[in-house]
């Protein structure tokens, strides 16, 4: 079988992220209560923190939706600030650990807080453990409320994975999802990249997902050629 690294695919996949695509589990089951409590939240917003791939820009998404929130990277809070300062009543910064201007994120949680909107904060991990240097920021990102997303059971893998072949229109038998979780790692970033490759492995050799083509694959990519 020849290696998918060895295929380029340009398809359009469109990644369902509306809430009635979310899949609640014991792991994000707590960040999706809070996501659907809004606009009841605690003054100036939550502080949404988890591995990558475990669901946040997700629930980024659907929030967005729902309160009519405007997203920007953390690198972008020029433009966060400035939506701020012309009345956006809700913001989501993504990724406020991956080099967020520290001054420029105290500005935007005071000019929030006294405007009395709400922001959505994604990270990987909790405020206390970013070593910010700007005790005022430190000291308003722990007044926040933090909710954390967990690494996912086999269950709730499982329905993402699912819904992971269905965004791109692909079905497979709970026996093929059943033989992927016992052989991959236990995050939704290691569940999309393997969708991905086996999607485009099956395309590739115009086979079916079964669990002999799925076996298959897994001994090319454990012996690769030389």
């Amino acid at each position: 079988m020849t290696p998918v690294s060895q295929y380029t695919f340009d398809f359009d996949v469109r990644e369902a992220l509306d809430r009635d695509d979310l899949v609640v589990g014991s792991a994000n089951a707590a960040a999706v209560a809070w996501v659907d409590r809004w606009p009841d939240w605690p003054p100036p917003g939550l502080v949404l923190i988890g591995p990558p791939g475990a669901g946040k820009s997700h629930l980024g998404a659907v929030w967005c939706h729902r309160s009519g929130a405007a997203r920007h990277e953390a690198t972008q809070l020029d433009s966060a600030l400035e939506a701020a300062r012309r009345g956006g009543r809700a913001l989501l910064i993504e990724d406020v650990d991956a080099g967020a201007d520290e001054d420029r994120l105290f500005r935007l949680v005071n000019t929030m807080t006294d405007a009395r909107g709400h922001l959505l904060l994604t990270c990987q991990r909790p405020p206390a453990q970013l070593a910010l240097r700007v005790p005022d920021l430190l000291s308003r990102l722990r007044a926040m409320q933090s909710v954390f997303l967990g690494q996912p059971d086999d269950e709730l893998l499982g329905h993402v994975i699912r819904k992971q072949f269905g965004d791109r229109g692909v079905r497979v038998d709970n026996e093929v999802i059943l033989f992927l979780l016992r052989r991959m790692q236990r995050s939704f970033a290691a569940a999309r990249r393997l969708v991905a490759e086996l999607d485009a492995a099956a395309l590739a050799r115009r086979r079916k997902l079964t669990i002999p083509f799925v076996r298959a694959w897994f001994a090319d990519a454990a012996n690769p050629p030389a």
